[in-house]
């Protein structure tokens, strides 16, 4: 997990706390610190809307039984939420949106601690118009993609935790 910036939800949206994000930053190649940083940003405005800022996430996570990673993965109120996010284009990408909706699969069927638990897929395109669309369950408890700006991730997440929520999940024992 050394190409992964892991800690409560609280450290990350405390403006005050940056030196783990600060010390994650440097570490990542030149290339990809702006767009690593931009993500970090959007994430924290975001998260910091929640109520309850009891659970972890994770930073540039590697997908389980692949060599990619995902911007982010969420614990938050015993779910899963598996984030992508896209600073680039103006819609939101359908094969971006099928692509993080694999990764929760991968998550389902390769990462032992997520399969008995709510895995929801996120596609975040700040430049994107807010996109509303019902949500659909699998039996195996994976929802299709959900699609936002950022400026809604709080209210998603929320929503979800109030309707499916479940056992707190331990960030050191779902790893």
């Amino acid at each position: 997990m050394q190409n992964t910036l892991s800690c409560s939800l609280l450290e990350f949206c405390r403006p005050t706390n940056t030196t783990n994000l600060e010390t994650f930053l440097a570490q990542r190649p030149a290339t990809e610190q702006s767009f690593v940083s931009q993500n970090c940003q959007l994430l924290q405005a975001s998260l910091n809307q929640l109520p309850h800022l009891a659970g972890h996430i994770f930073v540039n996570f590697a997908v389980p039984n692949s060599d990619q990673f995902v911007s982010s993965v969420i614990l938050y109120r015993g779910l899963i939420f598996v984030v992508s996010i896209d600073h680039q284009s103006s819609e939101h990408s359908p094969a971006l949106i099928e692509q993080t909706h694999h990764f929760a699969r991968q998550f389902k069927q390769h990462h032992e601690s997520s399969k008995g638990k709510f895995i929801i897929p996120v596609v975040l395109t700040p430049n994107a118009q807010p996109q509303g669309g019902a949500i659909h369950v699998s039996e195996d408890l994976v929802a299709n993609t959900m699609c936002d700006t950022g400026e809604h991730l709080a209210a998603l997440i929320e929503h979800f935790s109030n309707q499916y929520k479940d056992d707190e999940i331990l960030a050191d024992e779902w790893v």
